[in-house]
């Protein structure tokens, strides 16, 4: 089933509207659930709990509406196809997908590392109270910080590009995110991006060589050898 079919939208278009709509969702979630947690002790891992339940809720909700027609749903390729890279089929949207996260890691990386406010989100998040805030400044970054949160859609539309999706699938990813950022180092969007590739490596040589069932723990077992090795994280400062 397409979504956005009941609504008579493009699935396109569609995408369009979830991460604009998704600004102001992201402000009121911000206001009302994430800011009286930003001085608690070990406040990630609040985060993180926050963010399961609330997939689980609006799983829910979905489900009884409108998961009542379908659970599974599907877009369109947007570049019917598929290539060969060597003896193996490569379908053209995965490729595409490929090429837009690229893209978008390439200008986070240089917002954050260049940009004055980018290298101020990185030092407030290294420490909340940081001198050259005075007191300040941490209202003016908390809406860069909010505004942020909406990037995160742009995730889940390059995913369903990608691949069919279902309503657990926010649960599914909300784990692997979660054991990607405490492998890669908190905080580090190199290491995010390193170990979420070995990850999926490790996935797809285990589903090809082994079955799909082992190769979905399998980045569990790469998660554990590489805690052992360095419990901080790989990339942690």
């Amino acid at each position: 089933m397409e979504p956005g079919g009941q609504l008579g939208l493009s699935p396109f278009l569609g995408a369009v509207v979830v991460i604009v709509g998704s600004i102001p969702f992201s402000l009121v979630l911000e206001k009302f659930l994430v800011r009286p947690f930003y001085n608690v002790p070990n406040r990630n891992i609040v985060y993180f709990i926050m963010t399961l339940g609330l997939a689980q809720i609006f799983a829910g909700a979905f489900t009884g509406t409108y998961g009542r027609w379908s659970d599974q749903f599907s877009l369109p390729a947007a570049w019917p196809g598929a290539i060969l890279l060597g003896p193996f089929p490569f379908p053209r949207t995965r490729l595409l997908v490929l090429v837009i996260a690229l893209t978008l890691l390439a200008g986070l990386f240089v917002f954050l590392r260049l940009h004055r406010v980018g290298r101020a989100l990185r030092a407030v998040f290294q420490n909340r109270k940081p001198p050259f805030c005075a007191g300040g400044c941490a209202p003016d970054l908390s809406l860069f910080l909010r505004f942020g949160n909406a990037g995160h859609y742009h995730g889940g539309v390059l995913f369903a590009m990608a691949y069919g999706f279902d309503l657990t699938m926010a649960w599914t990813m909300a784990i692997i995110g979660f054991a990607i950022m405490i492998v890669g180092g908190p905080g580090s969007v190199l290491g995010s991006v390193v170990i979420g590739m070995i990850f999926g490596f490790t996935q797809a040589v285990v589903s090809l060589f082994a079955s799909p069932t082992l190769a979905a723990f399998s980045y569990l077992v790469v998660m554990l050898i590489i805690l052992l090795v360095k419990p901080s994280g790989l990339f942690a400062r």
